[in-house]
């Protein structure tokens, strides 16, 4: 789904916000996760990992912005992981 959907499809029990494209390059490991966590804070958006922890003012490029590959997450793997 698009960002815009998938930020409407966020629900109390999947908050976060996270690309199919990132599992291949981003997380190699089964119990590595990659994703957004959006808010109003001046914080910006959290880009968090199991890696690095929470990076504030995560910056989406081009790429990202335009993609039709996000998925609602609880935190630990994107759903179409976990169905």
């Amino acid at each position: 789904m698009t960002l815009l959907n998938a930020l409407q499809a966020r629900t109390a029990r999947y908050p976060y916000l996270a690309r199919s494209a990132w599992l291949a390059t981003i997380t190699p490991g089964p119990y590595e996760s990659c994703f957004v966590q959006p808010t109003d804070t001046p914080d910006g958006c959290l880009l968090i990992s199991n890696q690095t922890g929470r990076i504030a003012h995560w910056n989406p490029t081009e790429a990202d912005l335009l993609a039709d590959d996000w998925e609602v997450c609880t935190g630990i793997m994107p759903l179409s992981n976990t169905q």
